[in-house]
């Protein structure tokens, strides 16, 4: 995606008159099992929290940590409230207030943004997203946020800077092989950069993808995940260290037995891998992309070299092989971004020009 939009704050009285108990109503009754979602008990004179990192399940540096099991509700004036698995309330944030992450899908409040671990599966059905690793349910978001035109701005280049897509009818397979670039020569401390193939839904609203990228959560180094990011919600599997040179592979594989994508960002050099699943895009009417995106960019010294996506394969849901015929795009940039172009070679190879 783009930009996700940004969750807006209305008046936070709201949330202080806020009812003592909430039934959320995210799914039919009929539904059963692990889709139900216990009675909210929401304290309406608990203090706001301040959000310095993502929320995650994950004991791990770099993140926020909560319990398995945890249940985020994200309400529509603004406010994230996470709840144990019996509905009881751990502690609210102001989403405004959160520290902002930069994502492959814009600019997001941290109460938005979880890691989870490799190998975890996103299901989603309405506005409920549930997470499992090891068969077992590790976090349940519960989205009733809304969303609107604001969108965080800094005075440099904020997005895509240039990609190649296609509007595809039925998907099931979509792979791809790139070199990690050059690293940017002169970054900026705040320039971050990523590159990746995707598949997106047709109205923007949610991608999954394999990304490589620069100088995340202020690594200043190259580094790999797998994400998937829906509406106000995005999720990103634990990182991998990557260098320069090293051969990548991106793959996402429609899985007919669970009706999800299987998303993989591998270091075939160093046979190191991550990888999530997820229902949340569908095989049909959607988008295939390469893209380079990058946030806080000011010139040259912040992006990185030239990417060939190589050896793109594409197959459908009945495994049989097809070819796509790319449309390319760079959108504009600062002036002293130079020499930005997308090279189309055939379906199968991309390139992406920098000035690098």
């Amino acid at each position: 995606m783009k930009l996700f939009k940004r969750i807006k704050v209305t008046s936070l009285l709201m949330a202080i008159v806020m009812l003592a108990t909430v039934f959320v109503p995210a799914v039919s009754a009929s539904d059963e099992g692990s889709w139900k979602i216990p009675s909210l008990k929401f304290e309406k004179n608990s203090e706001y929290k301040t959000i310095n990192a993502v929320l995650s399940t994950i004991n791990s540096d770099g993140v926020y940590n909560i319990p398995n099991e945890s249940i985020i509700y994200h309400s529509p004036n603004g406010i994230t409230t996470v709840f144990y698995s019996d509905g009881t309330q751990q502690l609210s944030a102001i989403d405004a207030e959160a520290k902002q992450i930069t994502t492959p899908s814009g600019i997001m409040p941290a109460t938005c943004v979880h890691e989870i671990p490799s190998g975890a599966s996103i299901d989603k059905k309405g506005n409920i997203t549930k997470i499992t690793h090891g068969n077992k349910t590790i976090l349940t978001i519960v989205d009733e946020s809304i969303m609107n035109d604001d969108k965080i701005y800094v005075p440099s280049f904020n997005g895509w800077l240039e990609y190649s897509n296609k509007l595809v009818n039925n998907v099931g397979r979509f792979e791809a092989f790139w070199k990690v670039p050059s690293s940017p020569p002169h970054p900026n401390s705040q320039a971050i950069d990523f590159l990746f193939n995707g598949i997106e839904t047709s109205d923007n609203n949610a991608i999954i993808q394999p990304v490589l990228e620069w100088n995340q959560q202020n690594s200043h180094r190259w580094t790999g995940r797998a994400w998937y990011a829906s509406g106000g919600t995005l999720l990103y599997s634990s990182p991998v260290n990557v260098n320069v040179n090293d051969n990548i592979y991106g793959g996402m594989i429609w899985n007919s037995l669970t009706k999800k994508w299987d998303i993989v960002f591998k270091d075939v050099t160093t046979n190191k891998q991550v990888s999530i699943s997820s229902n949340g895009v569908g095989t049909t009417n959607v988008q295939v992309v390469t893209t380079l995106e990058g946030y806080n960019l000011e010139d040259n010294g912040d992006v990185p070299g030239d990417t060939t996506f190589n050896s793109m394969a594409f197959r459908n849901t009945n495994y049989q092989p097809f070819t796509v015929s790319w449309n390319k795009h760079v959108n504009a940039a600062p002036s002293a971004i130079t020499n930005l172009g997308v090279t189309i070679y055939s379906s199968a190879k991309v390139k992406l020009n920098t000035n690098n």
